[in-house]
């Protein structure tokens, strides 16, 4: 079968667009470059005329890849989360580097509205998910009372978040949520205690103040 001679840089462009959608959808070690010669009907020998690794057909694919200033300003950490349940992710924050005030923001017509503020001392290891079959933000503070906070969202009028403390004057670093055997567990780093700690959450029914 003949192959279309096509320019080089149009050959060299129809290669990045096939490694990007094929790293896309299987993860950059699931694809030899042998699946991304067969998907666009070349040689390998045209492949490395471009590249000399699959790492550089990766790279390339980065610099071809969108991008968009959403915020402009100094942040820590960011996650995205539908925490309000109306089928939109909103922006979470910690502000600025490892700072004192966790924001979250709302798009609208196009730009990014900030909805809530909740005080943070020295905010560490932002991450959202679902606990006791609760939407929540969970987040450490690594001064001041150095509180493992869990943050539950709140709907009515407006967005509030309630807090509640899952462990004190512990100054975790980093957490994350596991579901395990139909039980929300949170793990952290708890840096005050040189630990990592893991906690089960049974319910969030009571508030703190």
């Amino acid at each position: 079968m003949n192959r279309t001679s096509k320019p080089p840089e149009e050959r060299r462009g129809e290669i990045v667009a096939a490694a990007r959608k094929l790293f896309l959808e299987n993860g950059f070690g699931a694809v030899p470059v042998s699946r991304i010669l067969r998907s666009i009907g070349v040689s390998q020998g045209t492949f490395y005329y471009y590249f000399p690794t699959k790492e550089a057909a990766l790279d390339a694919a980065h610099d071809n890849w969108p991008a968009e200033l959403i915020l402009d300003q100094e942040v820590s950490e960011v996650v995205v989360a539908d925490l309000d349940g109306d089928g939109v992710d909103e922006l979470v924050t910690i502000e600025p580097f490892h700072g004192n005030r966790l924001f979250v923001y709302r798009e609208t017509a196009g730009s990014w509205t900030r909805i809530f503020e909740h005080l943070l001392q020295y905010g560490h290891g932002v991450c959202a998910g679902v606990v006791a079959g609760k939407k929540v933000l969970v987040v450490g503070n690594r001064s001041g009372n150095r509180d493992l906070e869990i943050l539950v969202p709140s709907t009515g009028d407006s967005l509030t978040l309630n807090r509640h403390v899952v462990a004190e004057g512990v100054g975790a670093a980093n957490v994350a949520l596991l579901d395990y055997a139909g039980e929300s567990w949170i793990i952290a780093t708890n840096q005050a205690d040189s630990e990592v700690a893991v906690y089960r959450i049974d319910d969030l029914q009571e508030e703190d103040d």
